[in-house]
């Protein structure tokens, strides 16, 4: 039996061994090129990247995965990896997957497939049979929270001010992952060009705290 929500909280939590707090998702170099001084400047690029960035798409791919479907002609996991924009952000979710199917095999005696991260953790919460809205939500909130604690390290801005931004964030996260569960496979897309370019340029960052 899994104790869905104890699942949830664990394996979204800072503690948990994925290594994700070594990933910035190309904050770092907005950071270095001071586009993002402060606490409201930090706010406002999440929220970019929840409706338009990446991490729309991640949903998708959870959802898919979790329901069992695939694009026609083609595997949810190529899919994935196809709609990542530089390199460094498909290593990210390469070594996320690898660290998650580890982490199954070894806690939880099941095996799951896949390379890219957003779909093995769909599979695998179907598998444990954990409700998808548990798990959409959870990782946003895991994807906001790293963010946040990426930028309390390097912008650097207070604790309390970074929870301040997750706070006004509930609101946003709830309606995001509310339309990510009624959303077909024509809705994977979105216009975070910026963002995108920055995970790039970030490759030749020559002083780096993060990965990505």
């Amino acid at each position: 039996m899994v104790h869905a929500l104890h699942f949830t909280l664990g394996c979204f939590s800072s503690s948990f061994p994925n290594g994700a707090f070594a990933y910035s998702y190309g904050l770092e170099q907005y950071v270095a090129r001071q586009e993002v001084k402060d606490a409201i400047d930090l706010e406002a690029y999440i929220v970019g990247l929840i409706h338009s960035g990446s991490i729309w798409n991640d949903l998708l791919c959870i959802k898919f995965a979790h329901e069992g479907q695939s694009p026609d002609g083609y595997s949810l996991d190529d899919l994935a990896l196809a709609l990542l924009p530089s390199k460094e952000r498909v290593l990210e979710t390469k070594n996320l997957a690898s660290s998650f199917t580890r982490f199954m095999r070894h806690v939880y005696d099941t095996e799951v497939s896949g390379s890219s991260y957003p779909v093995v953790l769909g599979r695998a919460t179907c598998a444990l049979k954990v409700p998808l809205t548990h798990v959409m939500s959870g990782y946003l909130h895991g994807f906001v929270m790293n963010l946040i604690l990426v930028g309390v390290r390097i912008i650097p801005i207070g604790q309390l001010a970074g929870q301040k931004i997750l706070h006004n964030l509930f609101d946003e996260m709830e309606r995001v992952v509310a339309k990510a569960g009624d959303a077909q496979m024509d809705d994977f897309g979105g216009f975070a060009v910026c963002s995108d370019i920055s995970s790039m340029n970030h490759e030749f960052l020559e002083k780096r705290n993060f990965i990505t």
